[in-house]
């Protein structure tokens, strides 16, 4: 049994406890207990009420399953398939995995056990070469001695045996290995018997001329390998590994007994590089797989609604990427809410853009790119049931990703141009009532990390605002130029200000000349005498 109450990898038993036995709720990975029997389409999440009970379903710091899948999606992503021994068995990727092995065609039998080598089972210890015959043998090599009727092959029972050839694929044996799924005989580590004897000098061997010539792969920079300086047999395995900031990374190489060459021969230069992302392949070109609503029938009115998921593209076949889904209240779900905007012009094009570490370490760092305005016919693309309107805002296409910039309701949101509309993001603002995203005061958060250094901003102006007409000041910082800055130019006796805007299109000041002397404000002109005050007039403007 589990003790520690660390992290967050439990499930929940949702509350309140039923007083009925097999009553109550519990998330997908928590074990059955009384009152808590009926098990709900929902991982472990604090942040998520379940809709029956209006209780969360799960813990800070205990019980968050979402958040732990999601931390590992793009790990998990990057095996690509779901094997059934939890290894990513991508044999270009990684041709050391059990079942990427080549086997050796002939292998000895050795022991240095002198108990064995006096009895009758030393005729075992023995050179075995490929066997001709038909029995597949457990989809294992199947090996015949080299001059006795014996055979050596993988039983139903996960173990290597010595046996009659004319009782192939039976359990009896005169030799056998302990319960094992390596994929060659010759794996290090295997644990022979002999009658009812254990052997621990007991080995099998890549026999004959299945050695690799060179030594294996030099490890990487930061990384350390096991290799034993001399071992280059087929079927060797080398493992190299670090730690970084990340956690621990591990690649191994084999010396292939068919190719005679060490596979992979080189071993990344960035294992051990602290931060570099899991995943590094962009994100049109993970694999998606299309589920319906009624694989998250139970997720409730407090979370989305069951309609909106319809056609989703979850990642993988075990939802490896969880996009994150903002828990909504009942009212926000189903109705739109429509902001007054201020009418400046937008950017056609935007770069997305942070200077925080945790961000730039992790692999929403994709995400931080160019995006340009969205060609397609929005109102018309966006999804869901509670589909929002644009309210005259711009959306933007990522250049080189199916990843778009969008308004949902009052906040920007990022994440799959399939899904425009989508009420999940992969990363959002606050709420906002300005008509463009690259507005300064945004805030921005990414997972559920607060950035402050995230910004969206366009191409700006080259030149400097227009000069402050007579008897104005302006607000300009006398740096900002970016496509959307607004300069205010007021005074003291102007009922209204004037405004000059850098334009995101044509990247220029509109209006380009402020400076109509006298008529923009308006001044006062006094000549004094030591006896009398005189006004001047002028045709237009009487003044004192």
């Amino acid at each position: 049994m589990y003790t520690s109450t660390s992290g967050d990898g439990y499930g929940h038993l949702i509350q309140p406890t039923s007083s009925e036995e097999y009553g109550g709720y519990r998330t997908i990975l928590a074990y059955h207990a009384s009152g808590h029997y009926h098990r709900v389409n929902h991982y472990s999440n604090p942040e998520v009420v379940y809709s029956s009970t209006k209780t969360p379903t799960g813990v800070g710091s205990l019980s968050n399953n979402a958040r732990v899948i999601t931390a590992n999606r793009f790990a998990m992503a990057s095996c690509g398939t779901e094997e059934p021994n939890g290894e990513c068995n991508d044999c270009t990727a990684n041709p050391a995995n059990e079942p990427c092995l080549n086997c050796c065609e002939s292998v000895t039998i050795k022991s240095y056990d002198s108990t064995f080598l006096n009895s009758g089972y030393r005729n075992f210890a023995a050179n075995y070469t490929k066997y001709s015959g038909s029995f597949s043998g457990n989809s294992r090599m199947v090996y015949k001695h080299m001059s006795m009727d014996y055979c050596l092959y993988y039983t139903s029972q996960e173990t290597w045996v010595i046996n009659d050839c004319s009782e192939l694929g039976s359990t009896r044996y005169f030799m056998r290995t302990d319960s094992t799924k390596k994929q060659c005989v010759h794996a290090s580590g295997l644990s022979w018997l002999w009658s009812s004897n254990s052997d621990p000098t007991m080995s099998a061997s890549c026999s004959g001329a299945s050695v690799c010539p060179d030594d294996p792969p030099t490890p990487p920079s930061g990384a350390t390998s096991d290799w034993d300086g001399t071992t280059k047999t087929g079927g060797t395995i080398v493992t190299y590994s670090c730690s970084s900031s990340r956690g621990s990374f591990s690649r191994r190489s084999v010396c292939d007994p068919v190719t005679i060459a060490w596979n992979p021969s080189v071993i990344p230069a960035d294992l051990c590089v602290p931060d570099t992302p899991f995943f590094t392949t962009t994100i049109s070109s993970l694999n998606f797989v299309t589920i319906t609503s009624s694989n998250f029938s139970s997720l409730g009115t407090d979370y989305v609604t069951n309609s909106s998921l319809n056609g989703q593209l979850l990642e993988s076949e075990s939802l490896v990427r969880i996009a994150r889904m903002i828990p909504m209240s009942t009212t926000t779900t189903t109705t739109t809410t429509t902001t007054t905007i201020s009418s400046e012009i937008c950017c056609e094009s935007v770069i997305i853009t942070s200077s925080e570490p945790t961000f730039l370490g992790s692999d929403y760092v994709v995400l931080a790119a160019t995006y340009t305005e969205y060609s397609s016919t929005v109102e018309v693309d966006m999804v869901g049931s509670s589909t929002p309107s644009t309210n005259g805002r711009m959306v933007y296409k990522h250049d080189s990703q199916d990843v778009c910039i969008y308004p949902w309701n009052n906040r920007w949101f990022i994440y799959l141009c399939s899904e425009l509309g989508a009420s999940y993001n992969f990363m959002a603002t606050d709420a906002t009532n300005k008509k463009c995203i690259h507005a300064t005061g945004l805030s921005w958060t990414w997972y559920d990390n607060k950035d402050s250094t995230l910004s969206a901003s366009c191409s700006g102006c080259s030149a400097d605002p227009p000069a402050s007409p007579s008897g104005e000041a302006s607000d300009w910082d006398g740096t900002t130029k970016t496509g959307g800055t607004i300069v205010t130019y007021s005074c003291s006796s102007c009922s209204s200000n004037t405004i000059s805007v850098c334009d995101p299109i044509t990247n220029s000041w509109i209006p380009e000349d402020l400076c109509v002397p006298d008529t923009t404000c308006t001044t006062t002109t006094t000549t004094t005498t030591t006896t009398t005050t005189t006004t001047t007039t002028t045709t237009t403007t009487t003044t004192t």
